[in-house]
């Protein structure tokens, strides 16, 4: 990095779009400064998730949260409060059920992490580790 080259400091505001460019270009440089150029280019490459990632990430992030259901995991009870929380009533414009759907959905995320379970191959949350279970927590 160049000693004549001025960053701007980190204090403009992130609402707006050219402050959270400016906030993301001084991560990056200082990034640059402590690990190298390629280490820096590498860690904000895999910063942003794929969307499959993003999908995988969305699937433990409910199987996570049905496995801390008091007092036992109820996959009925999840879709209703899943749906409530996107502000969505239970029947859709076709009179579809939406509770029932998700339900389904959480489900065969179950048989999925089930199946998985058996053949070794989990690695989300519900996968025993040394000691205890991989917790998962969505902000």
């Amino acid at each position: 990095m160049a000693d004549d080259v001025v960053y701007f400091p980190p204090e403009y505001p992130i609402e707006t779009p050219f402050g959270l460019q400016i906030r993301i270009r001084h991560l990056f440089h200082q990034g640059e400064q402590l690990h190298g150029l390629a280490a820096a280019r590498k860690y904000f490459r895999e910063a942003v998730p794929s969307p499959r990632q993003e999908k995988l990430w969305r699937e433990y992030a409910i199987l996570a949260r049905l496995d801390r259901m008091e007092p036992k995991p109820m996959a009925w009870t999840l879709a209703g409060f899943m749906l409530e929380e996107a502000g969505l009533d239970r029947y859709g414009p076709n009179d579809e059920d939406r509770q029932n759907s998700q339900y389904r959905y959480i489900r065969r995320l179950e048989e999925k992490r089930d199946k998985a379970l058996k053949a070794g191959r989990w690695h989300g949350p519900g996968a025993p580790i040394a000691g205890g279970y991989v917790i998962i927590t969505v902000r």
